[in-house]
């Protein structure tokens, strides 16, 4: 006995059952035996053509000779519609054409067995067909991504059929709540040549639409078993979107230097596009609670501890360019706000070039696989801190000390936000990326520019999730810092 399995990667398998048309929705399940014998010389041709044909012959003429059962994991019938434009020269005008592509949806990861029970293969040609299953790729359509596997012997674990011959019921009459489908097999006299025929040959030479060495055989299925997937399930709530990135393109993209003209560039274009939907002014996105004007008379900063949007540009492949923008937010985005976010393409950062911008990702920070959203305990700096305060010299003449440092700022602004304490801040003028701190741009194109900028280093008493950024423009990629992990998160100097 042998069993094969697959394992569809997408949970989706695309097949049309051979003689029906596409748009009858019709997919061929079970997959017949005619078809798995196809895919495998496919696999041969394509990956491993050195194997001789004395090998691989016997070892599919002994599965065509066999009499295959299936164990069909629970799934539903589904499909989609597409409408193709179709020209009319005559009157330039342009029709469509309906197209419906019908597939059958399982669970992710759920198995399909076949079971053929009086299959004898010699240990060379179970490793011959263990190399041809490993080389399938897909099963009917591309769409179709499979994995294959072969169990012989003591492997094949039991499985009971929910598909079997129909003259393998008592009686040859289908058990109560069964049904009857039609399976494509291979017929005694079948050749390689039979196996091998394209559709266009068949109808060519034989002027049939039926291969040569293939006849249909009744089966019977468990129906039960079936319809038991798909929209039958309660709907799922999609997660909230907290995290949208995109990819920067253009002639010539900004150093890190630009990075807060960029993410300005880029909030005022999401605003604007806001806006113009008729919305009311988004809190998240603008960080404001009551409309503004130009000189900002009427602006109310919203206190919700920073919770509102980040626009963080970054450089993700080392070249001191910046390449990735993200925005982030601790308030998941409404859809009016992702709508918003999704229609800008294309900003045009003051002075600049006009920049590209390509969406990558939309989810939670946790998935998004960037290293500023990591964990962390120990921080620093990807772009310079900026203090929003002067420091000032203040005490006696004897007892001078110096208040509101850059240093306790960054403390005050963790504990404002609920971040642990600080085990440390270090402070300095060293270069970041090869750029002097002094050198990042600090102004927005409204605003004041901050005073001074530092290379940081912080840690705190516990691990935290990023973003991560304090101070001047923290909310638009001023401040950043990027988490530390192993032996640097022991160094005592920046």
């Amino acid at each position: 006995m042998i069993t094969l399995q697959f394992q569809f990667t997408h949970g989706r398998y695309h097949a049309t059952e051979w003689g029906r048309n596409a748009n009858e929705g019709a997919p061929d399940w079970p997959p017949s035996m005619w078809r798995i014998l196809r895919a495998l010389i496919s696999s041969w041709y394509v990956y491993h053509a050195s194997l001789p044909e004395a090998e691989v012959w016997p070892v599919l003429r002994e599965l065509s000779s066999g009499r295959a059962s299936y164990r069909l994991p629970p799934s539903n019938l589904a499909h989609t519609r597409h409408y193709v434009p179709l020209p009319q020269p005559e009157n330039h005008a342009t029709k469509t054409a309906k197209m419906i592509d019908a597939f059958v949806l399982m669970d992710v990861g759920a198995n399909l067995h076949i079971m053929i029970d009086d299959a004898v293969l010699t240990n060379r040609q179970a490793d011959v067909l263990r190399m041809l299953l490993n080389s399938v790729r897909y099963l009917g359509r591309a769409e179709s991504e499979c994995t294959a596997r072969l169990y012989t012997g003591a492997e094949c674990s039991p499985v009971k059929p929910n598909c079997i011959r129909l003259d393998d019921c008592p009686g040859g009459i289908a058990p109560a709540g069964w049904r009857i489908v039609n399976v494509l097999v291979p017929a005694r006299d079948v050749t390689l040549l039979d196996l091998k025929s394209t559709t266009a040959y068949i109808r060519s030479h034989d002027k049939t639409i039926w291969p040569h060495g293939a006849t249909r055989i009744k089966y019977a299925l468990d129906a039960s078993d079936q319809h038991a997937y798909g929209h039958r399930r309660p709907p799922q709530k999609r997660p909230d979107t907290t995290t949208v990135m995109y990819a920067i393109a253009g002639s010539v993209t900004p150093p890190i230097t630009d990075t807060i003209t960029t993410a300005d560039a880029f909030k005022r274009a999401v605003m604007s596009a806001h806006g113009a939907r008729g919305n009311r002014l988004s809190t998240t996105l603008s960080g404001m609670t009551t409309e503004h004007g130009a000189d900002n008379s009427n602006s109310n900063v919203s206190r919700d501890n920073h919770a509102h949007a980040y626009f963080l540009p970054t450089d993700e492949n080392g070249d001191r360019r910046l390449d990735r923008l993200t925005v982030f937010s601790r308030v998941p985005f409404t859809p009016d706000e992702l709508a918003a976010l999704a229609s800008v393409r294309l900003i045009r950062p003051h002075g600049k070039e006009p920049l590209k911008l390509i969406p990558v990702y939309r989810g939670n920070a946790p998935d998004a696989g960037i290293n500023i959203l990591g964990v962390s305990r120990t921080w620093e700096s990807v772009t310079p801190f900026v203090p929003n305060l002067h420091s000032k010299i203040r005490g006696p003449k004897n007892n001078r000390y110096l208040a509101d440092g850059p240093a306790d700022q960054i403390a005050s602004e963790a504990s404002k936000r609920g971040l642990p304490s600080m085990r440390r801040v270090v402070l300095s003028s060293e270069k970041i990326h090869g750029f002097r701190p002094a050198k990042f741009a600090k102004n927005r194109k409204r605003g004041l520019a901050g005073f001074g900028a530092y290379r940081a280093l912080v840690e705190f008493e516990r691990p935290v999730p990023g973003p991560v950024s304090f101070g001047h423009g923290s909310h638009f990629g001023l401040g950043l810092f990027h988490p530390v992990h192993g032996k640097r998160e022991g160094r005592n100097d920046s």
